[in-house]
């Protein structure tokens, strides 16, 4: 198999989690763009008294501006873990050979409805939608 089962499942369940943590973070982020556009940030040029006269330019900011970058930084590692996790999820769908089993997980996991609603959209029993997923996630594991 490709991981244990508790790894597909632990994979499949945190799609919409990694999902609904990263539509968070970037809302997140984009309030911290709209602050840092409030944070003075300015340069100046100069050089040493002494010779050779080398002119520099130092960038100058507040602590706030470094904060607010830092926790950008991290919004976006965050992110990137999360488009991980999907992308992870989805290869585990594709390994299903029926578009039937693929449409059952998609709805459960990407989708995430309750197992009625499962069954409800694929047009089968829930019960039967429960084991279609437990015998994928067997076989897979």
């Amino acid at each position: 198999g490709v991981k244990p089962m508790a790894d597909v499942k632990k994979i499949l369940e945190g799609y919409r989690w990694a999902n609904e943590e990263a539509e968070r973070l970037e809302k997140r982020r984009a309030r911290l763009e709209k602050k840092m556009g409030d944070v003075a940030v300015d340069a100046v040029k100069g050089s040493m008294e002494e010779y050779p006269f080398i002119e520099r330019v130092v960038k100058i900011e507040g602590k706030q501006a470094a904060l607010i970058t830092e926790l950008q930084h991290q919004i976006d590692q965050r992110i990137e873990e999360g488009l991980e996790t999907r992308k992870a999820a989805e290869e585990i769908i594709a390994l299903a050979e029926d578009p039937r089993t693929r449409e059952i997980l998609r709805s459960r996991y990407i989708d995430c409805l309750c197992w009625a609603a499962v069954g409800q959209r694929n047009n089968v029993d829930p019960d039967h939608a429960r084991r279609i997923i437990r015998e994928f996630i067997n076989r897979v594991s």
